[in-house]
């Protein structure tokens, strides 16, 4: 599907508005929007193998919150299905609507992930999907920090694993 990176772009801005709005509400229309993201990948293969860079988000969040930076609502200690899901639609942009990612270096990566990454989370906070103790500033500052290594890292690891395995993507 030509023009499938628009569509993907989409998904996961859907995703990251349910997830956001509706937390645990969420799981089910998340995991099936999934389903609809495979059904129309033109990439298959390729984005089961940016699946296997799930952990990293989710040691990442989870450190995170065992660290106090950030806590889920109704005091779970566990990272929630529904962060977990919506990691896993963040990883499934990569070979599509991020792809562009690549072209860029390290350092441009890492800027791009510090400010909108942290972003990200500071619109999770504000929309009461996830808590924090401490200011927004602050926040901002410690996810800057965190998604500075995260985004070139899983746009590495992307790279390196889909060509390790012989999957080209689109």
């Amino acid at each position: 599907m030509r023009n499938f990176w628009l569509i993907n772009l989409v998904i996961f801005q859907s995703v990251w508005w349910l997830s956001a709005l509706f937390t645990h509400q969420a799981v089910i229309a998340v995991v099936v929007i999934m389903a609809l993201h495979f059904a129309l990948s033109p990439s298959k293969k390729a984005d089961v193998v940016s699946l296997t860079i799930l952990p990293v988000g989710l040691v990442a969040d989870q450190t995170l919150a065992a660290f106090g930076v950030i806590s889920f609502v109704g005091g779970q200690l566990w990272l929630p299905l529904w962060l977990a899901l919506l990691w896993a639609h963040f990883l499934l942009t990569l070979n599509h609507s991020l792809s562009w990612l690549g072209r860029f270096n390290v350092g441009v990566q890492a800027m791009i992930g510090a400010v909108f990454g942290a972003l990200s989370y500071i619109g999770g906070i504000k929309l009461g999907a996830l808590n924090s103790p401490l200011s927004l500033i602050d926040v901002f500052l410690v996810f800057a920090v965190v998604w500075a290594i995260v985004l070139p890292l899983v746009v590495y690891l992307n790279t390196r694993l889909n060509t390790q395995s012989g999957v080209q993507h689109v």
